[in-house]
């Protein structure tokens, strides 16, 4: 998929400061969306995801009453909504790493740090719907498989091969040794 084939994708933006919102919407209109439609907060976005088909939603992380956090953990869980598995960005001035592993477990796709570019946006974008990661439900955990080497195994070889023991065993394996120093001559 390139960028022309975006005539097609909706997406969802959840941000309440107006020239944020304002911005990225303009961004992604440039880019040739069918459609972008923004929720000024996760209440709306919530009410929104339960009548309206979205590709994707990118998300300020700090919104209200939800924020990215709490709000990823709705849309993946919360009876309801049209699609739990659609992509969410969150878009970032600037997380900390403890804020990155927060929304990486509560089920955020990926991230965006400001200041955006129309370019970074298409990137995000076009690799979200063109390689989407593998969904994981679990009592503990709803989202997009957190693990690379699965993830890249199951897409090259297929889900059964994502979760053999050959495939865990193989990328421990191959993780070892490239963090290897190389041996002294």
């Amino acid at each position: 998929m390139d960028s022309r084939a975006l005539h097609n994708v909706h997406v969802l933006i959840v941000d309440r400061k107006v020239g944020n919102a304002k911005l990225l919407r303009d961004m992604l209109l440039s880019l040739g969306l069918a459609g972008v439609e923004v929720a000024e907060d996760t209440a709306c976005a919530l009410d929104v995801l339960r009548s309206a088909d979205f590709d994707a939603i990118f998300c300020d992380e700090a919104v209200g009453p939800l924020d990215v956090f709490g709000f990823a953990v709705a849309v993946r869980r919360r009876r309801g909504l049209r699609n739990p598995v659609i992509p969410i960005v969150m878009v970032s001035d600037g997380p900390q790493r403890a804020q990155v592993e927060r929304a990486r477990d509560a089920g955020v796709n990926d991230l965006l740090v400001r200041p955006l570019s129309t370019n970074a946006v298409s990137r995000k974008l076009l690799a979200l719907l063109t390689a989407p990661k593998l969904f994981v439900q679990t009592q503990a955990f709803c989202g997009p498989n957190r693990r690379r080497e699965r993830a890249a195994a199951a897409a090259g070889a297929g889900k059964d091969a994502a979760t053999s023991s050959g495939a865990r065993h193989a990328g421990k394996f191959s993780r070892r040794r490239t963090d290897r120093a190389a041996p002294k001559a």
